[in-house]
């Protein structure tokens, strides 16, 4: 785990350091552009009566306030864009790894007990059990054999490869499905991973705000 988070914070680094700092050099270059026009106004209003002075700066106060808040704005947003991308890179390499992990013994023993677990719940004879054409007739016994200890009837349907691995189990009659896929937990985990991405791109852009 600590690996995986070291990984992800020198690629972050890397990736958003640059745009991180364009966005900081644009609100930098907006406040000094507020600060010369609100100057240049101030001494033009100095020529005329004080109540018009001042109703004018506020007004050049207010404008300027804007351009700020604009900044602000459009900052944020290619820091969401930027994580959004991110974690989406970062899934699809989540994948890739997953594809490895089908071709170890832990992953058939993964199978298993999650097949396991889900039985538990379920009241039906009859089920359908949708896995990968790539699974071994070895896993599919063991399946088989854990379905008649809850008597129940196993039919096997095949699994689309965008799943990745792991299983899908319905009733017969389509009333319900339960998704134990592999694709389906790295949707579950995706709010969880990217909350742990947006605190370390904001760690990252403390960091440069403090160079």
């Amino acid at each position: 785990m600590i690996l995986l988070e070291n990984k992800i914070t020198i690629f972050t680094h890397m990736v958003y350091a640059k745009k991180s700092e364009e966005c900081r050099k644009k609100l930098e270059d907006e406040k000094n552009l507020y600060n010369q026009k609100l100057k240049e106004k101030e001494d033009e209003l100095k020529k005329t009566a004080s109540e018009i002075v001042k109703r004018r700066v506020d007004l050049a106060n207010k404008n300027g306030y804007e351009l700020v808040s604009k900044a602000h704005e459009e900052n944020r947003i290619a820091e969401l864009f930027e994580a959004e991308r991110q974690l989406d890179q970062l899934l699809e390499k989540v994948k890739i790894r997953l594809k490895d992990y089908t071709k170890t013994e832990n992953y058939g023993k993964y199978v298993l007990g999650t097949f396991a677990k889900a039985l538990e719940d379920l009241d039906d004879d009859e089920i359908y059990v949708y896995l990968r054409d790539a699974e071994s007739d070895a896993l599919k016994e063991k399946i088989l054999e854990e379905a008649k200890r809850h008597n129940i009837s196993v039919e096997f349907k095949r699994l689309p490869e965008k799943f990745i691995g792991g299983l899908i189990i319905s009733d017969k009659n389509g009333n319900y499905e339960i998704n134990l896929s592999l694709s389906e937990k790295i949707e579950d985990s995706r709010y969880k991973i990217g909350s742990m991405l947006h605190l370390i791109m904001k760690e990252v852009e403390d960091w440069i705000q403090l160079i």
